[in-house]
């Protein structure tokens, strides 16, 4: 995140919040930045448009506002762009949600979104010095904050509040010069791409941009836990509310249960419930791609007999007009699609943790003392998963001093294996030969004391003495035996160690490669040593 930004990032929130509720006029901005101390009206020059300065959205239903703010003393210019979310009375933001974010077709609402920052840069094209954007949103509007970001390349930072994702393949229909770059790599259609790969691609080519992210939540909201191909979350999550006992939302695109292979009914049923919502996206991006977007889809509801027509071209309303009985069957007694339900009716309240208030409100009370957590690819599986850093580098550093600790052990082991058994076998061959030594001294006490004159003859007469005893002071080598315990031992710490070093060296090349464009995270590699 940019340190340096002329507006605070409370100001920042304040005036999201107003454009939330479309009441983001440059009296107000003035307001908040007196408010918060950042300046005065005469220190700054400002000026604020929207879409409709433009005559952009009208069709595609965006809502967002830039302010321009600019010090000459203090040698500052900057653009703030803030996006509004979902207004459910809206159906043009309705259909974007759907068919653009879910379905990964319609792109008219980020289309605008470009449309407007290139009037912004045609404003403050001629003015002197460097321009430095920001962005906000929230909802819908991180969406289009995000792939504002990636497909300009020109911002400092974007921060999205109970955020929509990123869709890969509504990126690549967006942005030209991303369909390019896939047609470079041999992928002439993106949408014939897995999600893995797609997303692989989103990396490789908008490298540290997709680093400048971070998106607040609350948890339990339910946008966040929705999967579907091609969503992408990218650069930092902070969740706000983990201690508070809220569950995340139900995934209705997921299926609830964990069949196995030995349960064939829910497996079928698995099979079945994941096949329905592929073809419910992929119906939804076929309805949005034959009727030329949402003016089309909109005027589709207008006409029933259109919609009759449109419906049965799509997968799912073949199945309901020739199979009509068998689609409801299909869905009544499904298992996954009852528990969802049931999952969804009991976590309803929880659709309140979406609104912009929440997490504002949780983002004033937790923001310094809240976890971040990072969207990265994973280098193998090509997943993305969320990681903590600190939590790894202290995984690394336990590893490390488990691995010293292993080879002070395997030391010891071969310095007992080598030179203590040694030392031990010798020095009790010394105390032999000195208690031999003590009884070739006194022969007599030695016969005495074993009880013991010497065979037939030595019994013939008690006046005997014995003039010498000679001991054989040859020793044998130490048994092989005796260490081969000690040898397998030291061969298993051997094996244990070379495997653990591997394990660690690959660690730390997938922990760099994971985090090597983000300034924040250089005093945890820094300290890792190689």
């Amino acid at each position: 995140m940019a340190s340096g930004a002329y507006i605070d990032e409370d100001s920042r929130n304040k005036l999201l919040q107003l454009e939330d509720k479309g009441k983001l006029t440059k009296d107000k901005v003035e307001e908040v930045l007196l408010e918060n101390n950042v300046g005065t009206t005469k220190d700054i020059e400002l000026r604020v448009y929207n879409q409709d300065d433009f005559g952009i959205g009208e069709v595609s239903g965006l809502n967002v506002s830039a302010v321009y703010i600019q010090d000459k003393e203090n040698e500052v210019q900057e653009v703030y762009y803030f996006f509004r979310g979902t207004e459910p009375a809206n159906f043009n933001d309705v259909w974007t949600d759907i068919g653009g974010i879910a379905a990964g077709s319609n792109t008219e609402q980020l289309d605008d979104t470009i449309k407007f920052k290139q009037e912004i840069s045609k404003i403050t094209e001629n003015q002197e010095g460097e321009i430095i954007n920001y962005a906000d949103g929230y909802s819908l509007g991180v969406n289009n904050a995000t792939g504002l970001l990636l497909i300009s390349g020109d911002f400092e930072d974007v921060r999205g509040f109970n955020g929509a994702p990123i869709n890969a393949y509504n990126l690549a229909n967006s942005d030209s010069s991303f369909e390019d770059f896939l047609r470079e790599q041999g992928h002439n259609n993106p949408k014939e791409l897995p999600p893995e790969k797609i997303s692989e691609y989103v990396y490789d080519y908008y490298g540290e941009e997709v680093h400048k992210i971070i998106n607040y939540r609350q948890k339990g909201e339910p946008l966040y836990a929705q999967s579907f191909p091609g969503k992408m979350y990218l650069g930092k999550v902070v969740t706000f509310g983990e201690d508070s006992g809220v569950d995340d939302f139900v995934d209705v695109g997921s299926y609830p249960y964990e069949p196995g292979v030995m349960n064939l009914p829910l497996l079928y049923d698995e099979i079945s419930y994941k096949g329905r919502i592929e073809r419910w996206l992929n119906d939804l991006g076929g309805i949005d791609e034959r009727n030329d977007g949402i003016k089309g889809v909109e005027e589709l509801g207008q006409s029933p007999f259109k919609l009759f027509v449109e419906a049965s071209k799509t997968q799912t309303g073949k199945e309901m007009i020739f199979s009509p009985f068998r689609t409801f069957r299909d869905i009544i007694f499904s298992p996954g699609v009852w528990k969802q339900s049931s999952s969804i009716k009991d976590a309803w309240g929880q659709m309140d943790l979406h609104s912009l208030e929440i997490v504002l409100s949780s983002y004033d009370k937790e923001k310094s003392k809240s976890r971040v957590r990072y969207v990265r690819l994973d280098p193998i599986s090509n997943k993305q998963i969320t990681l903590e850093p600190e939590t790894l580098y202290q995984f690394l550093n336990r590893c490390e001093l488990g691995l010293t600790d292993k080879k002070e052990v395997l030391n010891n082991l071969k310095n007992y294996e080598s030179n203590i058994m040694t030392e031990l076998y010798t020095k009790e061959q010394s105390e032999i030969i000195k208690k031999i030594d003590a009884k070739s001294a006194s022969p007599q006490a030695f016969l005495v004391e074993t009880k013991n004159q010497y065979g037939f003859w030595g019994k013939l007469g008690k006046d005997r003495e014995a003039s010498s005893v000679t001991f054989d002071e040859d020793f044998s080598p130490l048994d092989g035996r005796i260490k081969t315990p000690i040898i397998e031992l030291i061969s298993f710490f051997e094996e244990e160690i070379s495997e653990m070093e591997n394990f660690l060296e690959n660690f730390k090349e997938t922990y760099i490669k994971m985090f090597e464009k983000d300034e924040e995270l250089s005093k945890y590699i820094n300290l890792i040593k190689f």
